[in-house]
């Protein structure tokens, strides 16, 4: 699965997320657990969120995690990229962020997109 944060595409291994939903409004509350952006109301249900957006006024999608109830919101989910279309790059840059778990190359534009460990992403983004 691909999405943007800012200009940069990051990509994400899809058995990772649960579903993706829109953010339509996050809820904040004094108290919540450090790390945590908000609440979102998802089926009824309460949802905490690690907004790891580049930009607050993006229209903000939601990634639920697969293996525990978190979301992260991500500026935008561009769409679901099949093996053959993301392929490792032949060089792999020095000093990435801990949360990149390798460096792909987008075979239909050339282009470089950051394969990330969501987790790992959520966990640097909360501080």
């Amino acid at each position: 699965m691909t999405f943007q944060l800012g200009s940069q595409e990051l990509a994400c291994a899809l058995h990772d997320v649960r579903e993706v939903v829109r953010l339509n409004r996050m809820h904040t509350l004094p108290g919540l657990n450090a790390g945590v952006s908000g609440l979102l109301e998802l089926r009824g249900s309460p949802l905490p969120v690690v907004d790891v957006r580049t930009d607050a006024q993006s229209r903000g999608d939601v990634l639920v995690l697969q293996a525990e109830t978190l979301g992260v919101v991500v500026d935008r989910v561009t769409g679901v990229i099949t093996d053959d279309v993301l392929v490792p790059a032949s060089v792999r840059p020095e000093r990435l962020p801990g949360y990149v778990r390798d460096v792909l190359v987008d075979v239909t534009r050339g282009e470089p997109v950051l394969l990330v460990d969501l987790h790992a992403l959520a966990a640097v983004s909360a501080g």
